[in-house]
This record gives structure tokens, sequence and C-alpha cells, in this order.
């Protein structure tokens, strides 16, 4: 991470993607991961058997929690959120964007920026094993507005950058055989 630069991994799964990134050169103590599940994190640990030697922070904790253990406002210069977003509802996306640009220091340059799964159109899809029952899918346009309601109601100015991809059929799951890939990059003017 150049330039001193902190990055928090949202839903880090078992941090694999944070172990690369030390495996490339950035330094350990400005890297944080976000689990809920404390599980995910103790199987990280296991599998790549490093829980004397990583030292990148990582905290369990839920999201919607306002205030983590571990996490606080404006003490990040970029966020990585990969197949996260898209696990939520509407009003459930706008409050973790909500929340996610908080963490974000108040300075031009810092951005959050991931992957998740979109559809050519947007809308609901009812899901029983989810928090609200339901998930929003998004497609590039959607994505965009949701993150320029949430700058706007919290009068912050940002650029939002989303492209949708092709997925490759072999790689689609049966509940979203619509599925294409959303990246995204929202940044602080």
């Amino acid at each position: 991470m150049q330039g001193g630069h902190k990055l928090l991994d949202l839903g880090c799964s078992l941090a694999q993607d944070l172990r690369k990134l030390v495996y490339d050169g950035a330094p350990a103590q400005r890297l944080t991961g976000l689990e809920l599940e404390q599980g995910f994190l103790d199987l990280g640990y296991d599998l790549f058997r490093d829980r004397e030697t990583f030292a990148a922070k990582l905290v369990s904790g839920d999201f919607f929690e306002r205030r983590i253990k571990g996490l606080k406002d404006r003490s990040f210069d970029i966020i990585h959120a990969a197949a996260f977003f898209h696990l939520f509802s509407w009003d459930d996306q706008a409050e973790l964007m909500r929340h996610a640009l908080r963490l974000l220091k108040p300075k031009s340059g810092s951005m959050i920026f991931g992957m998740q799964n979109a559809v050519d159109e947007p809308g609901v899809l009812r899901h029983p094993a989810t928090r609200a029952g339901e998930v929003y899918r998004h497609n590039d346009a959607s994505f965009e507005k949701l993150v320029l309601s949430v700058a706007k109601r919290d009068k912050l100015q940002v650029d939002c950058h989303a492209a949708m991809e092709e997925v490759a059929a072999q790689r689609r799951v049966k509940l979203v055989a619509d599925a294409k890939v959303l990246r995204f990059c929202i940044t602080i003017r």
C-alpha cells in the first residue's frame, strides 16, 4: 500500500485477498479484514497455517452495527467489497453503502471498489435465506443511482463508475442464470 494507505476488505471470508496483498509486498499493519463469521477467519488461519505470523487485523462483526470494535469512521483510504452488496435489499445496500462511505477518509481519491453479481434488468429477487427476505440485483445504472443517492443525502461529492461484464455459462448459478458481473469504483472528489 503506497503512501501509507489503509485498506479494509469487507466480507473478507478467509482473508485470502489480504494474504495475497501481503505476499505481494503490502504492509500487513495497513490491512484490515471484516467478516461476519469468526469461523471463516479461523478457517483462513488454519488453511494458510499463519495464525502466529499473519499481521493484518482481522475483525469479526456485523457491518450493520454502527460501531464495530476495530473499525473507526474516516480511517480507511480504500475499501474493497467483492460479492458483498448484492447480498442485500435496496434499503440494506443503501445503509451499508452509507456506512462504508463513513469509513473512508474524507479526502480526494479515497475509494470503494469491488465487484458483484448484476443483471440486465434490475429488480428485487425474493430470497428467504437473506436478511430482508429479498436481494436487489443491479445493473450499472441502478448501482450508480444507489450510490449517488446515498452520497447526495450525506452531502458527499463522489464519482461512481460501474461496468457490467458477461459471465461464462459454466460459472452461472441456477438461481442467477442471467447473472453478469458488475465491477465498480466509487471515489471521493
